[in-house]
Parts: structure tokens; sequence; C-alpha cells
């Protein structure tokens, strides 16, 4: 069910029943963490960005998926145990990344993140 159109009761019930209805994903439209795995396990197995969208309405609203994008791709790793690369936006070969960082490079980043904090609050 669309959590957003039920009442306060039916969303209570809801997210108590699983808290996957109370995480919203997508603000704009206020898709759940639950809608979307719904969407992405159904008989017809939306898997591609685009089918996600169109069943749920996620990445449809005033940001166009700037805010969602990020968080879907990371619910259809970690629900499929996919690799980012094999995340399409409409199927086969069409694919939307072509690398990540590494842990090691991620960690860097966040040291010199740091470093340059530093450095302007001693300015």
């Amino acid at each position: 069910p669309k959590v957003e159109e039920q009442d306060e009761e039916t969303k209570k019930a809801l997210i108590k029943q699983d808290p996957n209805y109370g995480e919203i994903v997508c603000r704009c439209e206020k898709v759940t963490k639950k809608e979307i795995l719904e969407a992405a396990n159904n008989p017809l197995g939306a898997r591609s960005l685009i089918s996600i969208k169109y069943r749920t309405r996620a990445m449809m609203g005033r940001c166009q998926g700037g805010y969602c994008l990020p968080r879907i791709i990371e619910i259809l790793r970690e629900s499929f145990k996919l690799s980012p690369h094999e995340i399409t936006l409409k199927g086969k070969n069409s694919y939307l990344l072509t690398g990540y960082r590494s842990n090691k490079e991620n960690e860097l980043c966040k040291k010199k993140k740091l470093l340059s904090l530093e450095e302007g609050l001693l300015v």
C-alpha cells in the first residue's frame, strides 16, 4: 500500500509491522523503503531504476532523483547483493556507474576534508 495515502492509525500499524514502511527514501513523493522493496520483489522483478520509478513514483518529484537515487541504488545493492555496476537505468546495457571509490579512498577523502576544515578554523 502507498503509505502516504493511509490514515495515521494505519501508518502506525504498517510501521509496527515492518519498520521499512517508516523509512522515507524519496522525500518529494514520500516513497518508503518498503515500497521500493515491494516494487523490486514483485513478479516482474523491477530491478532497473526506471521500472522502480514507474511503479513507485520515486525520482519523479521536484528533485528528479537528486535526493533518492543514491538511496535507491543502495537498497537494490544491499537487497539483491548487486554491485553498483550491475544496476541499470532501463535494463540491458544502460549502466549508470563505471566505478566507485574503495573504502581506503573514502577514508583518505574524509581525512582530507577534516584537515581542510581544521585549516579553515586556524585561519
